[in-house]
């Protein structure tokens, strides 16, 4: 699948709705998703992508804008986000419904109203964190799109 055929996918994927919106929550919907590009400026994507992320598909690691994120290239369902410098989210859908709506950290205080509740906050420290986001691969990939709603 090409670049451009999973930005439309990712784009109409009914699942992706609340984190794209919050992706987007300054207003630039000309966004494009790109292939993700290591960077010495930017330890968190580093951290996302090359360590936590180091078992994952190279075809999973992309970008969208400032944001990096994890994308399951098969069904185009987005998993993992990292925003600003270190703040990440795992998308968990077989955990109980997170009901905090303000992350504090160290990039401020991010609202996550506009977030289902499957989507919750981690440090990617150790192990587990690191296991969490194989599992959040493992659970986008079995949540393909109707054919009908993408139409």
């Amino acid at each position: 699948m090409t670049t451009l055929d999973l930005e439309a996918l990712v784009r109409r994927h009914p699942a992706n709705a609340g984190i794209l919106a919050w992706i987007d929550r300054g207003g630039a919907s000309g966004w494009r998703l790109t292939p993700y590009q290591s960077s010495g400026f930017d330890e968190g994507g580093q951290m996302l992508m090359e360590v936590a992320g180091a078992r994952l598909p190279d075809a999973a690691k992309r970008t969208i804008g400032v944001h990096n994120v994890c994308v399951h290239p098969e069904t185009g369902v987005i998993y993992a986000v990292h925003h600003g410098r270190y703040t990440f989210l795992i998308r968990e859908p077989d955990a109980p419904p997170r009901t905090e709506r303000w992350l504090s950290g160290i990039d401020g205080d991010l609202d996550l109203a506009a977030l289902e509740g499957e989507w919750r906050p981690t440090w990617l420290e150790d192990q587990e964190d690191f296991d969490a986001l194989l599992a959040a691969h493992a659970a986008a990939g079995r949540r393909p799109a109707d054919l009908g709603e993408l139409s």
